[in-house]
């Protein structure tokens, strides 16, 4: 193996570490990025504020027990594919499984938070719906000008 081959082994490695790095510090702290921004949205306070808390603990401890470990498994079949050259079927059973995930997800998350959200006061409900409203604004600002061709470069740009 040539020196530069070498160089470029031990690079590409401590990429993959860093990324592995910076991935746990974003998960170990995606309960505070949680509190934060649901606060953007929740106008709560006192108890509302400690259960709001609890919620959050409770989804991101069940995320722990059973998202992470289908993702380890999702992973490992990923690179089982992969090893044998990407097919169109292999694509499609990868979005679907991520489709799959993100549901799950989405529905712990609902069934943590839904107790909180239906005790909230018609003040509180407004002032979730205004921030929605904003976000929505934005979102049109954002990615809906132009023409069909422009919004995808925009897109492209964004995603790359």
């Amino acid at each position: 193996m040539s020196a530069t081959s070498r160089l470029s082994a031990i690079l590409a490695t401590l990429s993959l570490l860093a990324g592995c790095s910076a991935v746990r510090l974003a998960y170990d702290h995606a309960d505070t990025w949680l509190r934060w921004h649901a606060g953007n949205y929740l106008d709560v306070h006192g108890e509302q504020a400690g259960e709001l808390d609890e919620r959050i603990d409770a989804f991101h401890d069940w995320h722990r027990a059973t998202a992470l470990p289908k993702y380890a498994r999702l992973c490992e079949e990923a690179a089982r594919r992969l090893g044998g050259g990407l097919s169109r079927e292999d694509i499609v059973w990868g979005y679907d499984s991520l489709m799959a995930q993100a549901r799950e997800g989405l529905r712990a998350a609902a069934e943590r938070i839904a107790p909180l959200l239906d005790r909230l006061s018609p003040e509180q409900v407004r002032h979730m719906e205004k921030r929605f409203a904003e976000d929505n604004r934005k979102f049109a600002r954002e990615n809906l000008r132009g023409s069909e061709a422009e919004r995808r470069k925009r897109r492209a740009t964004r995603t790359v």
